[in-house]
């Protein structure tokens, strides 16, 4: 460090010449609500199992989203718009990701494309609660064994959410050079189909984005270019400050993004996502379970200021990992199941060796219950088995959501750059759901959890399938080439990989 102060004794003065020279500002506002509740880390490492959130430094309570999570998300959409999801580091250096959101690269052969400075600015935001009650919620969790279907030793974990509702004001800015006269049009196009994702539901931010959580929506958009080489809109970015862009002359509003900026250019989606939405109804009872008082009762969020019962993605992970591990087991070798699973849905976090680390490709949503769940309490005993009498204190009660007042479950899972035999996997998976093979949440043992199949939809890039119940409620009617399913279900199992 003093050895380099020595050689340089003064800083580089300044000039006009080697400035950025910014030309205009394209301004962007918006309102990002939380559809499902979310987690941003504090990044500290409790010595309990509560994982704490990131709050405003300055009132401890307020949440923060911190602008640098919003870019990344950003970042990571628009990469995977134009090459796919996971695309090579050699495909990152020329994106226009690198273009938008800068880069830092080590490259011999073009050092003058080792540093891009970023042109987009994205301010952090101070999240809002407009319900009753708190914001702040937690979401309890456990890691089961595979084989005992019971919770494992000192695995028991505590989540702090946002709850869904949360409104976190979003400001971010496109810096335009006098160079850029040529790609102008191009530039503000891609930066308006990097914020799109934010709108449709393709960028969610947060932990455990994979398994339902910080799902997000944007209702209206406010958008505003300041020509800084004109006074009068220089100077009403200049009194902008913390003013809403709504109130500065000149602001176009609306719902949709794309229609509010002229001349973006259409940029084709490589993204490659297999898609299936499936309707259950619920034959008998379903508890994924939280405690109230002395009660164990259905989990439940908030949703538009009124709590529902919900459908956890954790719970469906969980569920569906372990049958398809049983599933690739039965038909391929234990070993062959195992790098199957761990590359489907991730595997576990290694402190002594991150690079082994691989993150979830199924990503599966947090689902409302529709329907009027019936407000029943079921009342139990624990049974002596020695006497075969009640257990003295042993008399406890559950709020189970049963399967009447037209009920129904609807589960959405994506595979991303999924594989034929993937799918066919999943085909397999979803054939055990919809008989109630497979159940989901707890005390299945006791006949809770499974459910009956009405509809589900399968969309990939090479069509669309829909499966009905049939009107026997014994057979199934398939509305799509039949043959092409099939064939997705033998490549799996004859060991495909393709």
């Amino acid at each position: 460090m003093t050895q380099d102060l020595r050689k340089n004794p003064k800083p580089p003065r300044w000039s006009a010449e080697s400035a950025r020279q910014i030309a205009a500002r394209v301004v962007v506002e918006a309102e990002l609500v939380l559809k499902t509740p979310a987690h941003f880390g504090s990044g500290d490492s409790p010595e309990d199992t509560v994982i704490p959130l990131l709050v405003d430094p300055y009132d401890e309570v307020s949440p923060l989203l911190p602008g640098a999570s919003i870019a990344g998300a950003l970042r990571a959409y628009l990469l995977a718009r134009q090459g796919g999801y996971l695309s090579s580091d050699e495909f990152h250096r020329n994106s226009h990701a690198a273009r938008l959101f800068g880069s830092i690269h080590s490259d011999t052969h073009h050092p003058e494309q080792m540093l891009l400075q970023s042109r987009v600015i994205v301010n952090d935001a101070i999240g809002q609660w407009r319900h009753d009650g708190s914001p702040h919620d937690v979401r309890r969790g456990v890691k089961l064994d595979r084989h005992m279907h019971t919770a494992e030793d000192k695995l028991l974990f505590t989540h702090e959410l946002w709850n869904a509702g949360t409104v976190f004001p979003l400001h971010c800015e496109l810096l335009i050079y006098d160079t850029d006269h040529q790609s102008r049009a191009e530039l503000i196009g891609q930066f308006a189909v990097a914020l799109s994702g934010l709108s449709d539901g393709s960028i969610r931010i947060g932990a455990r984005k994979q398994r339902g959580f910080g799902e997000i929506c944007v209702e209206t958009w406010h958008v505003r270019e300041f020509n800084l080489r004109q006074q009068k809109d220089l100077l009403a970015w200049l009194r902008l400050g913390n003013d809403h862009l709504s109130t500065v002359q000149g602001t176009q509003s609306g719902t949709d993004l794309i229609k509010l900026f002229s001349a973006v250019p259409d940029y084709p989606d490589a993204r490659q996502i297999a898609a299936l939405t499936a309707s259950f109804a619920i034959d008998g009872s379903l508890l994924i379970r939280e405690y109230e008082e002395d009660s164990a009762v259905h989990l439940s969020t908030l949703h538009q200021g009124q709590m529902k019962p919900i459908v956890s993605g954790t719970s469906v992970a969980g569920a569906l990992r372990s049958r398809m591990h049983k599933i690739a087991a039965t038909i391929h070798a234990e070993e062959d199941a195992h790098q199957h699973v761990a590359s489907l849905f991730g595997t576990e976090v290694d402190p002594q060796n991150a690079r082994n680390t691989r993150a979830s490709r199924i990503q599966i949503d947090e689902t409302i219950i529709e329907g009027t769940p019936a407000d029943w309490v079921q009342a139990r005993v624990s049974i002596d088995r020695f006497t075969g009498g009640a257990l003295d204190g042993a008399l406890f009660t559950e709020k189970p959501i049963f399967g009447v007042n037209d009920v129904k479950v609807t589960l959405n899972i994506r595979i991303i750059n999924p594989r034929s035999s993937e799918i066919g996997w999943l085909l397999l998976a979803l054939k055990d759901l919809w008989t109630g093979d497979l159940p989901i949440g707890g005390e299945r043992s006791i006949g809770r959890g499974r459910l009956q199949g009405i509809e589900a939809t399968l969309t990939t890039s090479e069509g669309t399938w829909t499966i009905i119940e049939g009107d026997d409620k014994n057979s199934l009617r398939i509305v799509g080439e039949v043959e092409t399913l099939e064939a997705y279900a033998a490549t799996f199992v004859s060991g495909g990989s393709s």
